[in-house]
C-alpha cells in the first residue's frame, strides 16, 4: 500500500495542491464573472470527459449524451424556480433523475452495436429536444 504523505510530496501531489488552492481561492482574487466562466468550463470539461471515456474504452459513439447534461440543467432550473435554491438540495436530484432516465435509455440502447446504437442515441437526443423546447407546458410559464 503507498505512503500517504509520499504521494502529497511527490511533485504530483504538490502541482495538484497548488490547483486546489489556486481554486479554492478564486472568489476571492477574481470577480464573478470567472468564477462563473470557469465554473461553466468545469462542467462542460467533465461531460467532454465521460463522453471521452464512452468513446474511448467501450467504442460506442452518442449522440444523446447531452440529453442526461440537459435533464439535469432542467431538474436544477426547475427547482430554483419553485423557490428551491439549495444546491444541497438540487444536485443530489438532478444526479438521481439523469440517472434514472440514463439508466432506462442504457437498457434499451445498449441491446444494439454499431450503427444502430448511434441512431438510436440520435432519435433519443432528438425526442428530449422536442420534449423540452417544443413542449407547450415549458413554453407557458
Amino acid at each position: 500500500m503507498a505512503n500517504p504523505l509520499k504521494t502529497v510530496c511527490s511533485p504530483k501531489g504538490i502541482v495538484c495542491i497548488v490547483i486546489l488552492i489556486g481554486l479554492l481561492m478564486m472568489p476571492m482574487i477574481f470577480g464573478q464573472f470567472y468564477v462563473r466562466l470557469i465554473t461553466r468550463v468545469l462542467i462542460f470539461g467533465l461531460a467532454a470527459i465521460s463522453l471521452d471515456i464512452l468513446v474511448g474504452y467501450t467504442g460506442l459513439v452518442s449522440f444523446g449524451h447531452a440529453a442526461f447534461l440537459g435533464i439535469g440543467m432542467y431538474v436544477v432550473g426547475i427547482l430554483a424556480f419553485n423557490g428551491f435554491e439549495a444546491a444541497i438540495v438540487a444536485w443530489p436530484l438532478a444526479v438521481i433523475l439523469s440517472g434514472m432516465v440514463a439508466a432506462v435509455i442504457g437498457f434499451i440502447s445498449l441491446r444494439t452495436r454499431g450503427m444502430y446504437f448511434i441512431m438510436i442515441t440520435m432519435a433519443f437526443a432528438q425526442m428530449f429536444y422536442l420534449f423540452f423546447f417544443k413542449s407547450l407546458a415549458i413554453r407557458r410559464r
